[in-house]
């Protein structure tokens, strides 16, 4: 019975890893002689070229040979079988979600004389209906990307069109919410806050990405989650040969003219400092006198930190000295030209019948104050303390309105957002049946607009508050080939983007100011 159960879950599972999303490829073979009949019992041997890594498959009866679940890469593959020459295809580049039909031909000779072909540089995918570009390792390090985001080379594809103030694309006419994002074959989407919208929970680092896939159309049946297009991301591994890189991308304030703004304020040119650096490390897990891990066990880890104040300058209108006290003299409303028409302040508490009123208003008469002057003992203690979190005036730029006192507050200063990402993965090949990798990646961040008044009382909508967030997404995979006909494969995933918000007055109360 616990032999038969076995049975089940492992059928299970493998009809369930041949419809689930991955980052890998298929080679679908067939082996032939001079004459197009097919080869059975040939043996094939297939070696991934950077990492060595090898897996051997015999054909069948229709001499095919049928190897899913491949991770991207340049691979070879090697045919032999008795009484016919050595078949060696090398150069054959193999991409995430792709499926590459080879048909090799056997010529009749000694099993010792090898025949060595170059596969051409593109493979046409001739396996299935779905339309999807994919863009290269090459791409994703030679081209140019402000901030650095693999999200921003989907706009290379034909039909993807990008969506401002998100990483997610429009494609194919879809809406840009509707998308899926897998990184590994894990989705990597995460439940928004708006109902029916998706959010994508991590972005790996440029230098950890091997390739970007997006399907476009014709969707195969996997991909029944999504009412847009499928962004499927593969990440790097080690190879046998150990590879670094070191990066720095630097902008400052002091490269750039003032602004037209800036000038007109006579205030300086507004901060700009940005400085995105880190690096990467892969290769073979080598232990001296312990563990050498070539062909067998890799590595690759990434970093990137990014280092953004962005320049704020901010014009503000503030209360002046004279109404800080309850002083109005003079005080027009800017009207003509700017000398303007002069402003009454009338006290509230003089309201009452005037023979003037019409006899449906009662209350329609109030008395000014003297000299347009608000005595301090009418004022509420409430709004003292509320005035204490207003600035002073600074400015007397000719932009000031006069007659207003409007305008009268510059501040120059710079919002903030300091982030720190990781990418980590190990791949380890137990033997040509069985191997697994397993990926970690991580982000944490701090955003903060500028505080112009530089004290609880933050000027409304220049500036939001204190923004904390950390990323994190991890994926398990694991291929084991149970026979030439049935391969298990098993991946595990989770994305989490978690974000918390503060205003600046987080901390004060209502009693504060003085309230009950």
């Amino acid at each position: 019975m616990n032999r038969f159960l076995t049975l089940v879950i492992l059928v299970f599972v493998s009809a369930y890893g041949a419809l689930a999303q991955n980052a890998a490829g298929t080679l679908d073979g067939r082996v032939v002689d001079a004459s197009g009949a097919a080869i059975a019992g040939a043996r094939v041997t297939i070696e991934n070229q950077a990492t060595n890594v090898k897996l051997t498959v015999p054909t069948n009866a229709d001499g095919r040979f049928y190897q899913r679940y491949l991770l991207p890469g340049t691979y070879s593959v090697t045919v032999e079988q008795t009484g016919f020459e050595r078949h060696v295809q090398t150069g054959i580049q193999l991409d995430v979600e792709q499926t590459i039909a080879l048909t090799i031909p056997l010529k009749i000779g000694d099993v010792t004389t090898t025949v060595e072909v170059t596969a051409n540089t593109a493979q046409l995918a001739t396996e299935t209906s779905t339309v999807a570009t994919t863009i290269s390792s090459k791409a994703i390090l030679d081209l140019p990307l402000q901030g650095r985001s693999p999200m921003s080379l989907t706009t290379l594809v034909p039909g993807v069109i990008p969506s401002a103030g998100s990483n997610s694309p429009w494609i194919s006419g879809g809406r840009n919410d509707y998308n899926d994002v897998t990184i590994d074959g894990t989705s990597v989407i995460v439940p928004e806050n708006n109902v029916s919208h998706l959010q994508i929970g991590y972005v790996p680092i440029e230098d950890s990405v091997s390739e970007v896939s997006v399907v476009t159309n014709s969707l195969a049946p996997e991909y029944g989650r999504t009412g847009g297009g499928t962004i499927n991301i593969a990440t790097r591994g080690g190879t046998n040969q150990i590879h670094g890189t070191l990066f720095e991308y630097n902008r400052n304030n002091i490269f750039n003219a003032n602004s037209f703004g800036n000038i007109r304020a006579n205030a300086p040119r507004g901060v700009v400092r940005y400085n995105q650096f880190g690096g990467s490390m892969g290769g073979p897990v080598l232990i001296p006198h312990v563990y050498n891990g070539k062909s067998k066990t890799f590595f690759f880890f990434s970093e990137q930190s990014t280092r953004q104040p962005s320049g704020v300058t901010a014009t503000l209108s503030v209360p002046t000295d004279a109404m800080r006290q309850g002083v109005f003299t003079g005080f027009t409303n800017g009207s003509g030209g700017g000398v303007g028409q002069a402003v009454t302040i009338y006290d509230p508490a003089t309201a009452g019948p005037n023979a003037a009123c019409p006899a449906s208003q009662v209350n329609c008469f109030r008395q000014p104050f003297a000299n347009n002057v608000v005595p301090s003992s009418r004022f509420d203690p409430v709004a003292v303390k509320l005035m204490s979190y207003w600035p002073k005036a600074n400015s007397t730029s000719t932009i000031n309105n006069v007659a207003l006192q409007t305008n009268n507050f510059t501040s120059i200063g710079s919002a903030t957002s300091p982030s720190d990402q990781f990418d980590s993965r190990i791949d380890h090949n137990f033997s040509e049946k069985f191997r697994m990798f397993a990926r970690g990646s991580y982000q944490v961040g701090f955003s903060s607009g500028y505080n112009v008044f530089g004290n609880p009382g933050a000027a409304p909508g220049n500036g939001d508050g204190p923004n904390n967030y950390n990323n994190r997404n991890v994926t398990i995979n694991g291929v084991y080939t149970l026979s030439p006909t049935t391969i298990l494969n098993f991946n595990y995933g989770f994305a989490r983007d978690v974000a918390v918000r503060l205003p600046f007055s987080e901390g004060t109360k209502p009693s504060d100011l003085g309230f009950p």
